[in-house]
């Protein structure tokens, strides 16, 4: 187990328990509805860690305001996907191939929008037509890389969506403090909360 100090009494922990068979890598992908009440553009988060049953090891995030204004949580959830995905994860992928000694892996997308993931993996949707011109080549290539084995992508409940502190302001403490915890920062007196499943990722 390793950790990196902070100024706040705050810790962020990673920690390797498994063979390296049992990694796999995994990207948290969340985006806030029309965050920007002065333009109503979205704002994207993702968060990449190496995942096993009793790993947890955090290796990058990003928080980026959306171009384009999006008219549903879905599609500013496939606009989070696409950017994730191909500006971090796949990138990542041809390392930690090497790194683990895998001739192929696929990138594992932590995703808690249901009707995002149905577009993803059938590449369409009928009843938001209007994305075959706005999202049309996001959703195209997501699917892609879905067909081509490149990406997985697994269904989390909202309160286990770690990419979700890198999208909105938060002022409850404990939602804070909770968040806080998905992306393994830790008060160095919490640390005995580390389970053996890593946080916010569903047991295989």
């Amino acid at each position: 187990m390793c950790y990196i100090n902070s100024t706040l009494d705050l810790s962020m922990y990673g920690w390797i328990g498994d063979s390296i068979d049992c990694l796999q890598l995994v990207m948290f992908c969340d985006a806030d509805l029309a965050g920007d009440r002065n333009d109503a553009k979205s704002t994207t988060g993702t968060f990449m860690c190496l995942v096993g049953p009793r790993s947890f090891y955090p290796l990058s995030a990003m928080s980026k305001k959306q171009t384009s204004i999006a008219l549903s949580t879905p599609e500013a959830e496939i606009v989070s996907a696409t950017t994730g995905v191909s500006k971090e994860g796949i990138p990542a992928l041809h390392l930690w191939e090497k790194l683990l000694g895998r001739e192929s892996m696929a990138l594992v997308l932590m995703e808690d929008n249901e009707t995002a993931i149905r577009i993803m993996e059938s590449g369409k949707n009928q009843t938001m037509k209007h994305m075959s011109r706005t999202q049309r080549m996001s959703t195209g290539w997501l699917h892609e890389r879905i067909v081509e084995k490149d990406l997985a992508v697994a269904y989390c409940k909202s309160k286990d969506q770690a990419a979700d502190i890198l999208t909105k302001c938060c002022t409850n403490k404990l939602t804070w403090m909770a968040n806080l915890k998905l992306i393994a920062h830790f008060r160095d007196h919490e640390i005995h909360v580390l389970q053996k499943r890593s946080p916010g990722v569903p047991a295989a």
